[in-house]
Protein backbone atom coordinates (compact mmCIF):
# COMPACT_ATOMS: atom_id res chain seq x y z
CA UNK A 1 0.00 0.00 0.00
CA UNK A 2 1.35 3.33 -0.82
CA UNK A 3 0.28 6.36 0.87
CA UNK A 4 0.09 10.08 -0.91
CA UNK A 5 0.36 13.19 1.51
CA UNK A 6 -0.48 16.51 0.64
CA UNK A 7 -0.19 19.83 3.00
CA UNK A 8 -0.85 23.19 2.35
CA UNK A 9 1.07 26.65 2.50
CA UNK A 10 0.55 27.23 6.57
CA UNK A 11 -1.21 30.43 6.98
CA UNK A 12 -5.00 30.90 8.72
CA UNK A 13 -6.22 27.39 6.80
CA UNK A 14 -3.72 24.29 7.29
CA UNK A 15 -5.33 21.61 4.91
CA UNK A 16 -3.89 17.97 5.02
CA UNK A 17 -4.98 14.99 2.56
CA UNK A 18 -3.47 12.00 2.70
CA UNK A 19 -5.02 9.25 0.10
CA UNK A 20 -3.90 5.60 0.24
CA UNK A 21 -2.94 3.78 -2.76
CA UNK A 22 -3.12 -0.26 -3.45
CA UNK A 23 -2.89 -1.66 -6.91
CA UNK A 24 -2.70 1.92 -8.76
CA UNK A 25 -6.38 2.14 -6.28
CA UNK A 26 -7.59 5.02 -3.96
CA UNK A 27 -8.79 2.47 -1.14
CA UNK A 28 -9.10 5.38 1.42
CA UNK A 29 -9.15 8.99 1.46
CA UNK A 30 -9.23 11.74 3.87
CA UNK A 31 -9.02 15.58 4.66
CA UNK A 32 -8.36 18.03 7.27
CA UNK A 33 -8.68 21.46 7.30
CA UNK A 34 -7.49 23.30 10.94
CA UNK A 35 -7.69 26.60 11.38
CA UNK A 36 -5.34 28.79 13.13
CA UNK A 37 -5.82 29.88 16.59
CA UNK A 38 -3.79 31.85 18.94
CA UNK A 39 -1.83 29.93 21.53
CA UNK A 40 -2.98 31.20 24.76
CA UNK A 41 -3.73 30.05 28.08
CA UNK A 42 -7.80 30.33 27.70
CA UNK A 43 -6.84 28.02 24.53
CA UNK A 44 -5.30 24.83 25.99
CA UNK A 45 -7.95 25.30 28.91
CA UNK A 46 -10.74 25.14 26.47
CA UNK A 47 -9.14 22.39 24.83
CA UNK A 48 -8.74 20.50 28.11
CA UNK A 49 -12.75 21.42 28.74
CA UNK A 50 -13.98 19.85 25.49
CA UNK A 51 -11.45 16.59 25.41
CA UNK A 52 -10.99 16.31 29.64
CA UNK A 53 -9.60 12.59 28.96
CA UNK A 54 -7.64 12.50 26.25
CA UNK A 55 -4.46 12.81 27.98
CA UNK A 56 -5.14 10.08 30.67
CA UNK A 57 -6.91 7.70 27.06
CA UNK A 58 -2.94 8.38 25.89
CA UNK A 59 -1.26 7.69 28.67
CA UNK A 60 -3.57 4.22 29.81
CA UNK A 61 -2.86 3.31 26.43
CA UNK A 62 1.16 3.33 26.45
CA UNK A 63 1.23 1.49 29.56
CA UNK A 64 -1.54 -1.28 28.20
CA UNK A 65 0.80 -2.11 25.39
CA UNK A 66 3.82 -2.00 27.72
CA UNK A 67 2.42 -4.63 29.91
CA UNK A 68 1.24 -6.60 26.52
CA UNK A 69 4.93 -6.51 25.61
CA UNK A 70 6.30 -7.27 29.05
CA UNK A 71 3.76 -10.45 29.28
CA UNK A 72 5.26 -11.59 26.29
CA UNK A 73 8.81 -11.71 27.85
CA UNK A 74 9.98 -9.02 24.98
CA UNK A 75 13.73 -8.26 26.01
CA UNK A 76 14.25 -4.47 27.32
CA UNK A 77 17.03 -2.57 26.09
CA UNK A 78 18.32 0.05 27.94
CA UNK A 79 20.31 3.37 26.05
CA UNK A 80 23.59 3.75 26.77
CA UNK A 81 25.22 6.19 28.47
CA UNK A 82 25.77 9.48 26.42
CA UNK A 83 29.02 10.31 27.69
CA UNK A 84 31.43 7.03 28.56
CA UNK A 85 34.08 6.83 30.85
CA UNK A 86 37.57 6.81 29.48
Amino acid sequence: MDYAFALSEPGELLTVHMNTIEGGKSIFDATLELQREPWSAKSLHRALLRHPWMTAKVVAAIHWEALQLLMKRMPVFTHPSKTRAK
